[in-house]
C-alpha cells in the first residue's frame, strides 16, 4: 500500500456466517485476512455491515476485530445491496481511500502483490469475456478499492438504468448488478478503472483457474455452533 495514503477505511460487507446454500465462516479466515490484507494496509479504520446470524456468534464478531463501527442489516438481498448499504453506515468522506471487501475472501498472496492504483477505481479482475453481454464488461464483485472521490458516483447511481442490460431490453438481474458496477457508476473504463490482476478469471477463485486462485479464493467453512 502506498505510503502516500494515511487515512484509509476498510469496509467488510455481506454475510460473515451462513449455513446455506454454501457455508461460510469469517472466524476461520480472520488471521488470514489480518496477515495478508489488513497488516499490508497498515493503519486504517475497520467497519462492517453484515447479517445477524445468532446472538452468540454476533457477539463473537463484535469482539474479534477492532471495529470502528459495526452494523447488522438483514435486509440486503444481493451483493449490490451490500455494497451500497455498507457505504451508508458512516461518513466516509473524511477518508482518502476505501477498501470494500466481502466477508469470506481468503488471500493466498499478500495485498502488496496486487496491482493497486491509488487514483482509480480498482476492481479485482475482469471475468471471462464470454460472460459479457451487450458490450458490458463483467468484473469480480469481491473487492473494490477506490479514492473517496468516487463516492459521488455511488450517490448518483441509477440501478434501473435501462441502457445497462443483457441485450434486447432484458435488465440485469439483482444478483449480477455488482458484476456490472463499472457501468452503473458511469466510469470510463480506460481512464478511471484499474484491475488488480491482469487477465480474466472466475469470480470465486476456482481449481480450473489456478492463476486467479493463487491470489484469492472464497473460503467455505462450517459454522461454529
Amino acid at each position: 500500500m502506498s505510503d502516500s495514503l494515511n487515512n484509509i477505511a476498510v469496509i467488510y460487507r455481506g454475510m460473515y456466517a451462513r449455513l446455506r446454500p454454501r457455508p461460510s465462516n469469517f472466524f476461520q479466515i480472520k488471521e488470514n485476512n489480518e496477515k495478508f490484507f489488513l497488516n499490508e494496509i497498515g493503519n486504517c479504520d475497520i467497519f462492517c455491515e453484515t447479517n445477524s446470524f445468532d446472538e452468540t456468534n454476533d457477539n463473537e464478531l463484535r469482539k474479534c476485530m477492532n471495529w470502528k463501527h459495526i452494523n447488522f442489516n438483514n435486509a440486503n438481498r444481493s451483493c449490490m445491496d451490500s455494497v451500497m448499504n455498507s457505504l451508508k453506515i458512516y461518513d466516509f468522506t473524511q477518508y482518502e481511500f476505501i477498501f470494500n471487501i466481502r466477508f469470506g475472501l481468503q488471500f493466498n498472496k499478500p495485498l502488496s502483490m496486487f496491482n493497486l492504483d491509488n487514483d482509480k477505481f480498482n476492481c479485482l479482475w475482469k471475468e471471462p469475456r464470454r460472460l459479457n453481454n451487450n458490450g458490458n464488461t463483467r468484473v469480480s464483485d469481491h473487492l473494490f478499492a477506490f479514492p473517496t472521490k468516487y463516492l459521488n458516483n455511488f450517490n448518483n447511481i441509477n440501478l434501473d438504468d435501462e441502457s445497462i442490460s443483457y441485450g434486447r431490453g432484458k435488465m440485469i438481474k439483482s444478483a449480477d448488478k455488482a458484476h456490472h458496477i463499472m457501468h452503473y457508476l458511469n466510469l470510463d473504463i480506460e481512464n478511471e478503472v484499474n484491475f488488480m490482476l491482469d487477465g480474466e478469471h472466475w469470480s470465486g477463485g476456482r481449481d480450473c483457474d489456478p492463476g486467479g486462485m493463487s491470489y484469492i479464493e472464497v473460503h467455505r467453512g462450517k459454522m461454529i455452533q
